[in-house]
């Protein structure tokens, strides 16, 4: 180039194109791209809508769990809930960015049962942890509250209107749900069953109630379980199928209108014996265990599809975050995908 050729002058992106259109590019970057430019101030929100919506499952990571001799309690927003199998010690993973954080300690005490729950507060930005304790044939429950901004726990009061001679028989603590901003847990009454909700905002307890006959018909229960289907709450069930021994009955009760307890409606279909229930896909496929196989089942149309992945341990919908990057900022991105972990995964860095 000639030195008589005058320079071209240097051209920024943000001069000729608004913030608010390189913002919403943005939020379709990945995590692990955004790591390197490192602004996690972003608040990457994308709910219910995805840059690529594939029914497929693809392994799109391999993680190594940089904690040994843990459960997973929960997943939220991108965000994984552990806890120390032996030691009780918690903990918040983010897989994405590889780190994790261990949560102060917990003064709820020694409990008969203990039951989790992982929630993302909107309003606030932040994320919270529920944790219940519980004795059998005890009417009391209680229950305390993490939240990451603050980094500490404190108690919150269990307040509930009950008959007074309804007493405690359990709580669910294999599968809680977090939906509408609440958690929700399955729990056992003496006199009924109900599910019990906890809004992450105003922070109160509420009751949802069964439909009546929500055990009717219902042979040697093996799979009890709360899910979201289609955007509503759900609840499956399998059982024995007295007809024939390999297979199993699937009733499937779905609140169309949220908090309406008439609003639940049934379905009842029989498929394979089923070993396990992992949950629901986006288009209200179970995900269940069969024998050794891992089956897609659509329950309207009975198709199943058969997933070429062995020894699934934990399932969720793949969401990747810049939480605990600073220790501070909750940002995300999402993407449609189904998280599948199991004992053997390894980094893929």
């Amino acid at each position: 180039m000639s030195e008589s050729q005058p320079r071209k002058k240097s051209i920024f992106l943000s001069e000729h194109v608004p913030y608010d259109v390189v913002y919403d590019i943005l939020t379709w970057v990945p995590v692990k791209s955004i790591m390197r430019f490192r602004f996690p101030e972003f608040h990457l929100v994308r709910k219910g809508k995805y840059a690529v919506r594939d029914r497929t499952l693809t392994e799109i990571s391999r993680f190594e769990i940089p904690i040994t001799d843990i459960s997973i309690l929960g997943f939220c927003n991108g965000m994984f809930f552990l806890c120390h199998d032996s030691k009780e010690i918690l903990y918040l993973w983010n897989p994405s960015i590889r780190k994790y954080k261990m949560l102060p300690p917990h003064f709820i005490g020694h409990y008969r049962g203990v039951a989790h729950g992982l929630a993302y507060h909107s309003q606030n930005n932040d994320y919270k942890i529920l944790r219940l304790g519980f004795r059998i044939a005890v009417k009391g429950i209680s229950a305390q509250v993490y939240t990451l901004s603050t980094d500490s726990w404190r108690k919150v009061v269990v307040l509930l209107d009950s008959e007074p001679n309804n007493i405690l028989i359990d709580i669910d603590t294999e599968h809680c749900l977090f939906l509408n901003g609440a958690l929700h847990f399955m729990v056992h009454s003496r006199e009924y069953s109900f599910i019990l909700t906890f809004d992450v905002d105003d922070e109160r307890f509420r009751k949802i109630m069964l439909p009546q006959n929500f055990f009717g018909g219902v042979v040697c229960l093996n799979i009890q379980s709360l899910a979201v289907m289609k955007g509503s709450l759900a609840l499956i069930l399998f059982s024995k199928d007295i007809d024939a021994i390999t297979h199993s009955i699937c009733n499937i009760w779905v609140m169309r209108e949220y908090g309406v307890v008439e609003s639940w409606t049934k379905r009842c279909v029989r498929v394979d014996w089923v070993r396990c229930f992992y949950g629901c896909t986006d288009n209200g496929e179970l995900l269940i265990e069969k024998a050794d196989e891992l089956v897609s089942f659509d329950p309207e149309s009975l198709n199943e599809n058969i997933l070429a992945i062995e020894a699934i341990d934990y399932t969720a919908n793949s969401m990747e975050s810049l939480v605990l990057l600073d220790g501070a900022s909750i940002s995300y991105d999402s993407m449609e995908s189904l998280v599948l972990l199991d004992a053997a995964s390894v980094s893929s860095e």
